[in-house]
Protein backbone atom coordinates (compact mmCIF):
# COMPACT_ATOMS: atom_id res chain seq x y z
CA UNK A 1 0.00 0.00 0.00
CA UNK A 2 1.36 3.41 -1.01
CA UNK A 3 2.41 5.49 1.99
CA UNK A 4 0.87 8.93 2.47
CA UNK A 5 4.32 10.55 2.27
CA UNK A 6 4.89 9.09 -1.19
CA UNK A 7 1.37 10.07 -2.27
CA UNK A 8 1.89 13.65 -1.10
CA UNK A 9 5.15 13.97 -3.05
CA UNK A 10 3.49 12.55 -6.19
CA UNK A 11 0.84 15.23 -5.87
CA UNK A 12 3.55 17.87 -5.46
CA UNK A 13 5.76 16.72 -8.33
CA UNK A 14 3.81 18.26 -11.22
CA UNK A 15 2.88 21.28 -9.11
CA UNK A 16 6.48 22.20 -8.41
CA UNK A 17 8.16 20.97 -11.56
CA UNK A 18 9.55 24.45 -12.24
CA UNK A 19 11.03 24.68 -8.71
CA UNK A 20 8.59 27.35 -7.59
CA UNK A 21 9.44 28.55 -4.08
CA UNK A 22 11.91 25.71 -3.53
CA UNK A 23 14.73 25.99 -1.00
CA UNK A 24 16.92 23.16 0.27
CA UNK A 25 20.14 22.36 2.06
CA UNK A 26 22.27 19.23 2.46
CA UNK A 27 25.36 18.37 4.41
CA UNK A 28 27.15 16.05 6.80
CA UNK A 29 28.28 16.20 10.40
CA UNK A 30 29.51 14.43 13.50
CA UNK A 31 27.78 14.48 16.91
CA UNK A 32 29.51 13.20 20.06
CA UNK A 33 27.32 12.15 23.03
CA UNK A 34 28.63 11.46 26.51
CA UNK A 35 25.39 9.54 27.33
CA UNK A 36 23.82 8.23 24.14
CA UNK A 37 21.16 6.17 25.99
CA UNK A 38 20.00 9.15 28.12
CA UNK A 39 20.54 6.80 31.06
CA UNK A 40 20.43 7.59 34.77
CA UNK A 41 23.77 5.84 35.35
CA UNK A 42 25.61 7.85 32.71
CA UNK A 43 25.33 5.40 29.83
CA UNK A 44 27.91 5.10 27.05
CA UNK A 45 29.76 7.65 24.98
CA UNK A 46 28.99 7.48 21.27
CA UNK A 47 29.89 9.37 18.10
CA UNK A 48 27.22 9.62 15.42
CA UNK A 49 28.09 10.44 11.82
CA UNK A 50 25.21 11.85 9.86
CA UNK A 51 24.11 12.96 6.41
CA UNK A 52 21.32 15.54 6.47
CA UNK A 53 19.00 17.23 4.04
CA UNK A 54 16.15 19.69 4.48
CA UNK A 55 13.55 21.12 2.11
CA UNK A 56 11.15 24.04 2.25
CA UNK A 57 8.66 24.52 -0.56
CA UNK A 58 6.09 27.32 -0.81
CA UNK A 59 4.10 28.08 -3.95
CA UNK A 60 0.80 29.51 -5.14
CA UNK A 61 -1.12 30.07 -8.35
CA UNK A 62 -4.72 30.23 -9.51
CA UNK A 63 -4.83 26.42 -9.66
CA UNK A 64 -2.91 25.39 -6.54
CA UNK A 65 -1.10 26.48 -3.40
CA UNK A 66 1.23 24.43 -1.22
CA UNK A 67 3.54 24.67 1.78
CA UNK A 68 5.96 21.84 2.57
CA UNK A 69 8.68 21.61 5.21
CA UNK A 70 10.69 18.42 5.60
CA UNK A 71 13.99 16.97 6.73
CA UNK A 72 15.81 13.64 6.62
CA UNK A 73 18.89 12.40 8.48
CA UNK A 74 20.90 9.20 8.06
CA UNK A 75 22.54 8.48 11.44
CA UNK A 76 25.53 6.11 11.61
CA UNK A 77 26.35 5.04 15.20
CA UNK A 78 30.10 4.57 14.94
CA UNK A 79 30.41 2.43 18.11
CA UNK A 80 27.24 0.44 17.26
CA UNK A 81 25.36 1.39 20.45
CA UNK A 82 22.24 1.50 18.28
CA UNK A 83 21.51 0.35 14.75
CA UNK A 84 22.00 2.92 12.00
CA UNK A 85 18.76 4.66 11.07
CA UNK A 86 16.99 7.20 8.88
CA UNK A 87 15.14 9.94 10.78
CA UNK A 88 12.33 11.70 8.89
CA UNK A 89 10.15 14.74 9.49
CA UNK A 90 7.54 16.10 7.05
CA UNK A 91 4.76 18.65 7.39
CA UNK A 92 2.93 19.67 4.26
CA UNK A 93 -0.32 20.84 2.74
CA UNK A 94 -1.42 21.07 -0.90
CA UNK A 95 -4.63 22.73 -2.10
CA UNK A 96 -5.75 21.99 -5.66
CA UNK A 97 -8.26 24.59 -6.86
CA UNK A 98 -10.24 22.42 -9.28
CA UNK A 99 -12.83 25.15 -9.81
CA UNK A 100 -11.39 28.47 -8.61
CA UNK A 101 -13.35 29.92 -5.68
CA UNK A 102 -15.80 26.99 -5.88
CA UNK A 103 -14.14 23.58 -5.46
CA UNK A 104 -10.84 22.82 -3.72
CA UNK A 105 -9.27 19.46 -2.91
CA UNK A 106 -6.78 19.36 -0.02
CA UNK A 107 -3.96 16.93 0.77
CA UNK A 108 -2.14 17.24 4.08
CA UNK A 109 0.46 15.10 5.81
CA UNK A 110 2.01 15.45 9.27
CA UNK A 111 4.82 12.97 9.89
CA UNK A 112 7.27 13.12 12.79
CA UNK A 113 9.44 10.94 15.04
CA UNK A 114 7.92 10.52 18.50
CA UNK A 115 8.97 9.03 21.82
CA UNK A 116 7.05 5.75 21.90
CA UNK A 117 7.05 5.34 25.70
CA UNK A 118 7.04 8.67 27.53
CA UNK A 119 8.10 6.94 30.75
CA UNK A 120 11.35 5.72 29.14
CA UNK A 121 14.46 7.62 28.03
CA UNK A 122 14.22 9.40 24.63
CA UNK A 123 16.86 7.36 22.79
CA UNK A 124 16.91 5.57 19.43
CA UNK A 125 15.36 2.34 20.79
CA UNK A 126 12.38 4.35 22.07
CA UNK A 127 11.68 6.13 18.78
CA UNK A 128 8.73 5.45 16.51
CA UNK A 129 6.82 7.60 14.02
CA UNK A 130 3.45 9.29 13.99
CA UNK A 131 1.80 9.97 10.65
CA UNK A 132 -1.52 11.73 10.04
CA UNK A 133 -2.62 11.95 6.41
CA UNK A 134 -5.83 13.77 5.50
CA UNK A 135 -7.56 14.55 2.23
CA UNK A 136 -10.91 15.79 1.05
CA UNK A 137 -12.91 18.39 -0.89
CA UNK A 138 -14.25 21.81 0.02
CA UNK A 139 -17.22 23.23 -1.91
CA UNK A 140 -18.29 26.88 -1.74
CA UNK A 141 -21.87 27.80 -2.65
CA UNK A 142 -22.56 31.49 -3.25
CA UNK A 143 -18.91 32.58 -3.66
CA UNK A 144 -18.57 36.34 -3.93
CA UNK A 145 -21.99 37.04 -2.38
CA UNK A 146 -22.78 38.50 1.02
CA UNK A 147 -23.67 35.06 2.41
CA UNK A 148 -22.04 31.80 1.37
CA UNK A 149 -22.17 28.16 2.41
CA UNK A 150 -18.99 26.05 2.62
CA UNK A 151 -19.20 22.25 2.75
CA UNK A 152 -16.11 20.18 3.65
CA UNK A 153 -15.46 16.46 3.71
CA UNK A 154 -12.27 14.91 5.04
CA UNK A 155 -10.80 11.45 5.42
CA UNK A 156 -7.88 11.00 7.81
CA UNK A 157 -5.54 8.08 8.49
CA UNK A 158 -3.43 8.07 11.68
CA UNK A 159 -0.65 5.54 12.25
CA UNK A 160 2.03 5.36 14.92
CA UNK A 161 4.51 2.63 14.00
CA UNK A 162 5.10 -0.79 15.57
CA UNK A 163 5.66 0.56 19.09
CA UNK A 164 2.25 2.27 19.32
CA UNK A 165 0.12 0.63 16.62
CA UNK A 166 -2.83 0.08 18.99
CA UNK A 167 -3.81 3.71 18.31
CA UNK A 168 -3.89 3.40 14.48
CA UNK A 169 -7.22 4.73 13.25
CA UNK A 170 -9.39 6.10 10.44
CA UNK A 171 -11.28 9.35 10.80
CA UNK A 172 -14.12 10.84 8.73
CA UNK A 173 -15.20 14.45 9.19
CA UNK A 174 -18.02 16.46 7.59
CA UNK A 175 -18.32 20.23 8.12
CA UNK A 176 -20.71 22.99 7.08
CA UNK A 177 -20.14 26.72 7.56
CA UNK A 178 -22.58 29.55 6.84
CA UNK A 179 -20.46 32.69 6.42
CA UNK A 180 -21.35 36.35 6.30
CA UNK A 181 -18.81 39.17 5.85
CA UNK A 182 -19.73 42.25 7.89
CA UNK A 183 -16.98 44.37 6.29
CA UNK A 184 -13.99 43.95 4.01
CA UNK A 185 -11.91 42.77 7.00
CA UNK A 186 -14.34 40.80 9.18
CA UNK A 187 -16.31 37.57 8.72
CA UNK A 188 -18.79 35.82 11.01
CA UNK A 189 -19.73 32.19 10.46
CA UNK A 190 -21.95 29.54 12.01
CA UNK A 191 -20.28 26.10 11.92
CA UNK A 192 -21.41 22.52 12.49
CA UNK A 193 -19.14 19.48 12.31
CA UNK A 194 -19.50 15.72 12.70
CA UNK A 195 -16.48 13.50 13.31
CA UNK A 196 -16.22 9.68 13.57
CA UNK A 197 -13.03 7.95 14.69
CA UNK A 198 -12.60 4.19 14.15
CA UNK A 199 -9.63 2.31 15.62
CA UNK A 200 -8.07 -0.69 13.89
CA UNK A 201 -7.80 -2.70 17.12
CA UNK A 202 -11.04 -4.56 17.78
CA UNK A 203 -10.79 -4.21 21.56
CA UNK A 204 -10.55 -0.39 21.37
CA UNK A 205 -13.81 1.56 21.55
CA UNK A 206 -14.61 3.94 18.66
CA UNK A 207 -16.25 7.31 19.30
CA UNK A 208 -18.04 10.24 17.64
CA UNK A 209 -17.77 13.99 18.19
CA UNK A 210 -20.22 16.67 17.08
CA UNK A 211 -19.34 20.38 17.21
CA UNK A 212 -21.39 23.53 16.88
CA UNK A 213 -19.70 26.91 17.17
CA UNK A 214 -19.66 30.55 16.11
CA UNK A 215 -16.47 31.85 14.46
CA UNK A 216 -15.18 35.41 14.06
CA UNK A 217 -12.30 36.34 11.75
CA UNK A 218 -10.92 39.88 11.62
CA UNK A 219 -7.85 41.59 10.19
CA UNK A 220 -6.63 45.15 10.68
CA UNK A 221 -3.42 46.94 9.77
CA UNK A 222 -1.56 45.46 12.77
CA UNK A 223 -3.77 42.69 14.18
CA UNK A 224 -5.22 39.35 13.10
CA UNK A 225 -7.91 37.70 15.24
CA UNK A 226 -9.68 34.34 14.94
CA UNK A 227 -12.06 33.09 17.62
CA UNK A 228 -14.39 30.06 17.95
CA UNK A 229 -16.95 29.60 20.70
CA UNK A 230 -19.45 26.76 20.96
CA UNK A 231 -20.06 23.26 22.29
CA UNK A 232 -18.86 19.71 21.58
CA UNK A 233 -20.95 16.58 22.09
CA UNK A 234 -18.96 13.38 22.72
CA UNK A 235 -20.54 9.95 22.18
CA UNK A 236 -18.41 7.24 23.77
CA UNK A 237 -18.95 3.90 25.53
CA UNK A 238 -22.72 4.12 25.09
CA UNK A 239 -22.93 7.51 26.82
CA UNK A 240 -22.81 11.13 25.67
CA UNK A 241 -22.04 14.50 27.23
CA UNK A 242 -21.49 18.12 26.19
CA UNK A 243 -18.48 20.34 26.88
CA UNK A 244 -17.53 23.92 25.85
CA UNK A 245 -15.39 24.47 22.75
CA UNK A 246 -13.15 27.56 22.67
CA UNK A 247 -10.29 28.53 20.34
CA UNK A 248 -8.57 31.92 20.08
CA UNK A 249 -5.70 33.12 17.88
CA UNK A 250 -4.28 36.66 18.09
CA UNK A 251 -1.33 38.00 16.10
CA UNK A 252 -0.29 41.60 16.78
CA UNK A 253 2.48 43.81 15.40
CA UNK A 254 3.45 45.74 18.52
CA UNK A 255 6.12 47.72 16.65
CA UNK A 256 7.75 47.60 13.20
CA UNK A 257 10.08 44.78 14.35
CA UNK A 258 8.15 43.35 17.31
CA UNK A 259 5.34 40.79 16.99
CA UNK A 260 3.23 38.97 19.57
CA UNK A 261 1.31 35.76 18.92
CA UNK A 262 -1.24 34.25 21.32
CA UNK A 263 -3.06 30.95 20.85
CA UNK A 264 -5.28 28.98 23.20
CA UNK A 265 -8.34 26.88 23.59
CA UNK A 266 -10.31 24.10 25.24
CA UNK A 267 -11.81 21.25 23.21
CA UNK A 268 -12.22 17.52 22.66
CA UNK A 269 -9.40 16.32 20.46
CA UNK A 270 -7.20 13.28 19.71
CA UNK A 271 -3.52 12.39 19.41
CA UNK A 272 -3.69 12.89 15.62
CA UNK A 273 -5.16 16.37 15.95
CA UNK A 274 -2.46 17.31 18.47
CA UNK A 275 0.17 16.23 15.95
CA UNK A 276 -1.51 18.26 13.23
CA UNK A 277 -1.70 21.40 15.37
CA UNK A 278 1.96 21.07 16.36
CA UNK A 279 2.97 20.47 12.74
CA UNK A 280 1.31 23.38 10.95
CA UNK A 281 3.96 24.14 8.29
CA UNK A 282 6.08 26.98 9.69
CA UNK A 283 7.76 29.75 7.74
CA UNK A 284 11.16 29.09 9.30
CA UNK A 285 13.59 26.20 9.34
CA UNK A 286 12.42 22.58 9.37
CA UNK A 287 11.21 21.11 12.62
CA UNK A 288 13.36 18.51 14.32
CA UNK A 289 13.71 16.40 17.43
CA UNK A 290 11.36 13.70 18.64
CA UNK A 291 7.86 14.94 19.46
CA UNK A 292 6.51 14.24 22.94
CA UNK A 293 3.12 12.92 21.81
CA UNK A 294 0.74 10.76 23.86
CA UNK A 295 -1.02 8.23 21.62
CA UNK A 296 -3.68 6.77 23.93
CA UNK A 297 -6.64 5.41 21.91
CA UNK A 298 -9.34 7.39 23.72
CA UNK A 299 -11.07 10.78 23.51
CA UNK A 300 -8.95 13.66 24.74
CA UNK A 301 -10.20 16.72 26.60
CA UNK A 302 -7.46 19.33 26.21
CA UNK A 303 -6.78 22.86 27.41
CA UNK A 304 -3.83 24.68 25.87
CA UNK A 305 -2.28 28.13 25.60
CA UNK A 306 0.86 29.54 24.02
CA UNK A 307 2.48 32.94 23.61
CA UNK A 308 5.45 34.02 21.48
CA UNK A 309 7.15 37.41 21.40
CA UNK A 310 9.68 38.13 18.66
CA UNK A 311 11.92 41.19 18.61
CA UNK A 312 13.96 41.51 15.42
CA UNK A 313 16.79 44.03 15.39
CA UNK A 314 19.35 44.86 12.73
CA UNK A 315 21.81 42.22 13.96
CA UNK A 316 19.91 40.49 16.78
CA UNK A 317 16.65 38.53 16.91
CA UNK A 318 15.16 37.55 20.27
CA UNK A 319 12.25 35.09 20.59
CA UNK A 320 10.51 34.35 23.89
CA UNK A 321 7.92 31.59 24.16
CA UNK A 322 5.59 30.13 26.78
CA UNK A 323 3.38 27.05 26.42
CA UNK A 324 0.82 25.32 28.62
CA UNK A 325 -1.13 22.12 27.98
CA UNK A 326 -3.47 20.02 30.10
CA UNK A 327 -4.51 16.64 28.70
CA UNK A 328 -7.28 14.50 30.17
CA UNK A 329 -7.97 11.26 28.29
CA UNK A 330 -11.12 9.22 28.87
CA UNK A 331 -8.95 6.35 30.09
CA UNK A 332 -7.53 4.85 33.28
CA UNK A 333 -3.99 4.47 31.87
CA UNK A 334 -1.06 6.14 33.73
CA UNK A 335 -0.69 8.65 30.85
CA UNK A 336 -4.36 9.68 30.95
CA UNK A 337 -3.83 12.89 32.96
CA UNK A 338 -0.93 15.21 32.12
CA UNK A 339 0.08 18.83 32.42
CA UNK A 340 3.03 20.54 30.76
CA UNK A 341 4.51 24.03 31.14
CA UNK A 342 7.40 25.25 29.00
CA UNK A 343 9.43 28.46 28.71
CA UNK A 344 11.85 29.02 25.83
CA UNK A 345 14.32 31.69 24.80
CA UNK A 346 16.17 31.90 21.49
CA UNK A 347 18.73 34.53 20.55
CA UNK A 348 20.26 34.89 17.09
CA UNK A 349 23.16 37.35 16.82
CA UNK A 350 25.07 38.29 13.67
CA UNK A 351 28.62 38.68 14.98
CA UNK A 352 29.97 39.61 11.56
CA UNK A 353 28.60 39.19 8.00
CA UNK A 354 30.01 35.66 7.76
CA UNK A 355 29.47 34.53 11.37
CA UNK A 356 26.21 33.98 13.27
CA UNK A 357 25.58 32.80 16.84
CA UNK A 358 22.46 30.90 17.97
CA UNK A 359 21.65 30.52 21.68
CA UNK A 360 18.69 28.51 23.05
CA UNK A 361 17.42 27.96 26.59
CA UNK A 362 14.35 25.91 27.51
CA UNK A 363 12.69 24.75 30.75
CA UNK A 364 9.86 22.20 30.64
CA UNK A 365 7.86 20.80 33.54
CA UNK A 366 5.81 17.68 32.74
CA UNK A 367 3.42 16.33 35.38
CA UNK A 368 1.97 12.83 34.86
CA UNK A 369 -0.82 13.35 37.36
CA UNK A 370 -2.41 9.89 37.02
CA UNK A 371 0.99 8.25 37.55
CA UNK A 372 2.04 10.63 40.38
CA UNK A 373 5.24 11.51 38.56
CA UNK A 374 6.89 14.80 37.57
CA UNK A 375 9.77 15.39 35.13
CA UNK A 376 11.61 18.71 34.89
CA UNK A 377 13.70 19.13 31.73
CA UNK A 378 16.27 21.82 30.97
CA UNK A 379 18.04 22.38 27.67
CA UNK A 380 20.88 24.75 26.80
CA UNK A 381 22.33 25.05 23.32
CA UNK A 382 24.80 27.22 21.44
CA UNK A 383 25.75 27.02 17.76
CA UNK A 384 28.13 29.00 15.56
CA UNK A 385 27.41 29.13 11.82
CA UNK A 386 30.30 30.31 9.65
CA UNK A 387 29.73 31.13 5.98
CA UNK A 388 32.89 29.89 4.25
CA UNK A 389 31.52 30.49 0.75
CA UNK A 390 28.49 32.12 -0.79
CA UNK A 391 26.52 28.85 -0.43
CA UNK A 392 28.56 26.74 2.01
CA UNK A 393 28.62 26.76 5.81
CA UNK A 394 30.57 25.25 8.69
CA UNK A 395 28.80 24.75 12.03
CA UNK A 396 29.95 23.99 15.57
CA UNK A 397 27.53 23.42 18.42
CA UNK A 398 27.08 22.32 22.02
CA UNK A 399 23.95 21.08 23.82
CA UNK A 400 23.40 20.26 27.48
CA UNK A 401 20.23 18.36 28.44
CA UNK A 402 19.14 17.36 31.94
CA UNK A 403 16.07 15.75 33.47
CA UNK A 404 15.16 15.81 37.17
CA UNK A 405 12.34 13.45 38.11
CA UNK A 406 10.42 12.18 41.10
CA UNK A 407 11.46 8.75 39.73
CA UNK A 408 15.27 8.59 40.19
CA UNK A 409 15.75 5.98 37.45
CA UNK A 410 14.24 8.42 34.92
CA UNK A 411 16.82 11.16 35.53
CA UNK A 412 19.66 11.80 33.09
CA UNK A 413 22.26 14.33 32.00
CA UNK A 414 23.62 14.53 28.44
CA UNK A 415 26.28 16.69 26.74
CA UNK A 416 26.47 16.80 22.94
CA UNK A 417 29.21 18.38 20.83
CA UNK A 418 28.56 18.78 17.10
CA UNK A 419 30.52 19.71 13.97
CA UNK A 420 28.96 20.02 10.54
CA UNK A 421 29.25 21.21 6.96
CA UNK A 422 26.39 21.91 4.57
CA UNK A 423 25.52 23.42 1.21
CA UNK A 424 22.54 25.75 0.66
CA UNK A 425 21.89 26.80 -2.99
CA UNK A 426 19.92 29.87 -1.88
CA UNK A 427 22.68 30.92 0.52
CA UNK A 428 20.25 30.79 3.46
CA UNK A 429 21.35 29.45 6.85
CA UNK A 430 19.59 26.32 8.14
CA UNK A 431 19.34 24.74 11.58
CA UNK A 432 19.51 20.93 11.72
CA UNK A 433 18.11 19.35 14.89
CA UNK A 434 19.23 15.71 14.45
Amino acid sequence: MMSSRVLLFLVLLPVGAMGQGLEWAAGAGLDHYDNIEYAADGGHTESVGNIRTAVRWVGASARHDEEIVGSATYANYLDNTFSDEFIWDLNGAVNLHLVPERLTWRFEDNYAPITANQFESPNADNRTYANYFTTGPSVVIGAGRSIQLTLDGEYGRASYGDLAEESDSDEVTVRAALQRPTSNDTIWSLNVESNSLDYDAEHVEDYDRKHGYLRFEGVSARTRLEADAGVTRLEYLGDSWNRPLVRVLVERDLAPRTTLSLFGGAEYSSAANRLRRRSDPPAGTPPGGDVDLTTLPAPLREKYASAELEIAGTRTTLTLGADFSQQDYESDEPLSEQQTRELTLELIRVLRPSLELLLQVARRDHDFEAAVREDDDERYAAMLSWRVGRKTFLTAGYRHITRDSTLPSAEYEVDIVSLGFYYSPSGERWTFSH
